[in-house]
């Protein structure tokens, strides 16, 4: 009994912990450069809305910086460039992030794509980052998956309620 118990605790934990939680930011990377990309809002992108696309970089040799950086941030529809703007910084707070808005006319897949070099010689490597963009009509809002916390207070009370099982167990066990 004391082993079909654990059994069921660990295949609850297992299933919790095993369905991966789905975020749409992509980490893409050329040499030292690397950013994050991601849209809002909430990471959804349907046709004939508004996005504002966010790219946060970061450089392992701590050379770039956009206020160096020839960056221009480009939108294909297969080979046909439906949108091309330089990037800038737009918060002092975080002088590596940008972000441009966009308006995707209409389903199908996009590339974006991001070229820098550098303004002054030997500040960091040219580099050239690409995200495909998967975008369907805008529909109802599909089933969501379970937040962080709810995921994890759900491993709590099968925890709690495991402990107490694990409890009621010994002691009906040992009268």
């Amino acid at each position: 009994m004391l082993k079909v118990f654990f059994f069921l605790l660990y295949s609850t934990f297992y299933i919790l912990y095993s369905v991966p939680l789905v975020s749409a930011h992509t980490l893409k990377t050329d040499g030292t450069i690397g950013a994050l990309f991601y849209t809002d809002p909430d990471d959804e992108v349907f046709a004939n809305s508004q996005v504002e696309g966010f790219l946060e970089f970061r450089d392992t040799t701590h050379k770039f910086s956009l206020s160096n950086c020839r960056c221009q941030v480009s939108i294909y529809q297969g080979s046909t460039v439906m949108f091309a703007s330089k990037l800038t910084v737009n918060n002092a707070t975080y002088p590596n992030n940008a972000s441009f808005l966009y308006i995707f006319p209409n389903a199908g897949t996009y590339t974006i794509t991001v070229v820098g070099s550098p303004i002054s010689k030997e500040a960091f490597a040219p580099f050239k980052l690409s995200y495909e963009v998967e975008l369907g009509a805008k529909q109802e809002k599909a089933e969501e998956q379970p937040s962080f916390v709810a995921r994890y207070v759900g491993i709590g009370i099968v925890a709690f309620l495991g402990i107490i099982g694990l409890i009621y167990y010994l002691r009906k066990r040992s009268s």
